[in-house]
């Protein structure tokens, strides 16, 4: 399901990328610019993303610091 929706995420945000292209690429009347413009736009995205992204992977991490214990009991050794 997760899977599913990061396609359909995915394919929301590259036609919608594509409009805005298209709408620049008439308000600039030049195609080239307007797609500099929108690449520039998702670069700034992937800039924030990437600085956000290790914060929240250690934030996970410490959730996996209990000992796990098997169905009879016993400790499981890792």
């Amino acid at each position: 399901m997760f899977g599913g929706a990061a396609v359909a995420a995915w394919m929301t945000v590259l036609f919608l990328s594509l409009a805005v292209w298209e709408w620049l690429s008439s308000s600039l009347e030049s195609r080239g610019w307007a797609a500099v413009v929108v690449m520039a736009v998702w670069e700034i995205v992937a800039a924030v993303l990437t600085m956000i992204g290790p914060c929240t992977t250690r934030q996970i991490q410490g959730d996996n610091e209990r000992p796990r214990r098997d169905p009879r009991g016993h400790r499981a050794h890792p």
